[in-house]
């Protein structure tokens, strides 16, 4: 873990992209629509940092997590929410059933250790065992499962500082993001999709500059998309606090960590077990 000194020295998520934030109003439409999607692809990087950032930005890192989620899986299902895998031989499992020559490549995919990345994830829990089995002392892990009453809430989030987009959020696939200044939504998804927030709102913007790139958009609406793409640019400068909500239905979702300037709104109990 980097000390307080190491974290102080580390660029500030508005140096490390200023100069890679997307350009959308120069140029012809069609070539603003590429400039967008281009720069917007730039902002997702995944690489070994001293203080560990979850980067689920491109497909490698998805199988990544992908594997872990169905030996989790598994063992819940098996052997019930109690039990507990050792890390070491799951990432030894994995170093081989995905392909990857060894533990440095491994972790140059991850961008940190199998350890930074399991515990980023908030769908997991981890642990040092300490039951006087063949696993004592070691870390292990296990996924939390499901509530048994699925209660849907409305998540608030303060977005102050850089760090806030750095949270790590599982949305479930019926969960919605919305950013209410700017009347801008996520909406729902085919699977549930893990990521920085920071993330989340960059691969929305270069879905939004890939669509504009099509041929039977119009250009009112082009302009319109360009617009949203440079305006969340600007929110992910942090020029001023805003807010980011989350609308779960099924209280699947988790953020991860959550802290003062999350606000959690759950609905009506009698509703949710009407639910389950």
């Amino acid at each position: 873990m980097a000390d307080a000194a190491d974290e102080d020295a580390m660029p500030t998520l508005e140096e490390s992209t200023e100069a890679e934030r997307p350009e959308v109003r120069e140029g012809g439409e069609k070539e603003e629509a590429n400039s967008a999607a281009a720069a917007v692809a730039k902002l997702e990087l995944n690489k070994k940092q001293d203080v560990y950032r979850l980067n689920l930005g491109h497909q490698e890192t998805d199988r990544i997590l992908d594997e872990i989620d169905g030996y989790c899986e598994t063992v819940l299902e098996s052997a019930g929410a109690d039990a507990w895998m050792p890390a070491l031989g799951l990432s030894k499992l994995m170093l081989k059933e995905l392909g990857y020559e060894d533990m440095d490549q491994f972790e140059d995919a991850m961008g940190g250790t199998f350890e930074q990345f399991i515990k980023a994830l908030p769908h997991l829990e981890t642990k040092i065992q300490d039951d006087g089995s063949s696993c004592d002392g070691q870390l292990v892990l296990k996924m939390k499962p499901p509530p048994l009453v699925r209660q849907g809430f409305t998540m608030t989030i303060d977005i102050k500082t850089s760090e806030d987009l750095w949270k790590t959020l599982y949305k479930a696939p019926d969960c919605v993001i919305s950013i209410p200044e700017l009347e801008f939504e996520i909406g729902h998804s085919e699977k549930r999709e893990l990521d920085a927030i920071y993330n989340h709102i960059t691969k929305a913007m270069f879905n939004l500059a890939q669509h504009a790139r099509q041929n039977f958009v119009g250009e009112d609406t082009k302009d319109k998309i360009l617009e949203t793409v440079e305006q969340l640019s600007a929110l992910l400068d942090i020029v001023h606090p805003w807010q980011l909500v989350l609308r779960d239905p099924s209280g699947r979702s988790i953020l991860k960590p959550l802290g003062d300037n999350v606000t959690v709104v759950y609905d009506d109990v009698s509703n949710a077990a009407g639910q389950a």
